[in-house]
């Protein structure tokens, strides 16, 4: 049973890895996000490999593969109708027939293409969580006999990555901008209690991770601020 699906989640993988070169060749818009998704997955892949080279527990560990198939099932079902849904208008074949004959500015085609890259990249924060929530299980198993992982710092971590692009998109007339500061002030406060607190007995790198996060973005809040 473990071994069947550790295959699946390899399987798997290797199916995204495929999709995601296929997108990059298709679509040319490609911001932040991606690139972060794709350096999480690639961190994840290289984990998956040595986990196996190594015969470390984890690989046969049901919970993390099950929780691994499904995240990756995810990532795929919206990959494929990024790329292929005919419900999607770019995808839709009769519709951009029409198009061509209707309009001789062939950019308008690539204005349609943005929706779909929209559809994609709305889901990429989620992707994030995802992929970032199986690498703090992975490693966590890995030392669960001596964890030094505290796990309100992981919960700090996951929380400022995901901020940040919320409070790049922060106007000035948004009503959210000072409940944003106000949270990640929170955020920082309970870092920096945890870093004294743990005073070396746990590991202090994802504190210094979510000091970066939430620094950005506060910054990027003032940036708003300044320039509206």
């Amino acid at each position: 049973m473990n071994k069947a699906l550790s295959i699946t989640k390899s399987t798997l993988g290797i199916i995204i890895a495929i999709l995601i070169i296929i997108f990059i060749k298709e679509y040319t818009y490609i911001n932040i996000n991606f690139l972060l998704f794709s350096a999480l997955f690639s961190i994840l892949i290289i984990t998956n490999i040595k986990d196996y080279i190594m015969k470390n527990k984890i690989q046969l560990n049901n919970i993390y593969n099950i929780l691994s198939i499904i995240t990756f099932s995810i990532i795929i079902i919206i990959f494929l109708r990024t790329l292929y849904d005919p419900n999607l208008i770019y995808n839709s074949s009769n519709y951009v027939n029409q198009v061509k004959e209707r309009f001789i500015n062939s950019n308008y085609l690539d204005e349609l293409k943005w929706y779909n890259t929209l559809y994609l990249y709305q889901n990429l924060l989620y992707f994030l969580v995802l992929l970032t929530s199986l690498l703090i299980y992975r490693k966590i198993n890995m030392e669960k006999q001596k964890s030094k992982y505290n796990i309100v710092t992981l919960t700090c971590l996951i929380i400022s990555i995901c901020t940040i692009m919320p409070s790049i998109s922060l106007t000035s007339d948004n009503h959210s901008i000072f409940k944003y500061i106000i949270f990640n002030t929170l955020l920082i406060g309970t870092e920096i209690y945890r870093l004294i607190k743990d005073n070396h007995k746990k590991y202090e790198w994802p504190i210094y991770i979510s000091f970066i996060f939430n620094t950005f973005a506060i910054v990027m809040i003032i940036c708003n601020l300044i320039l509206a």
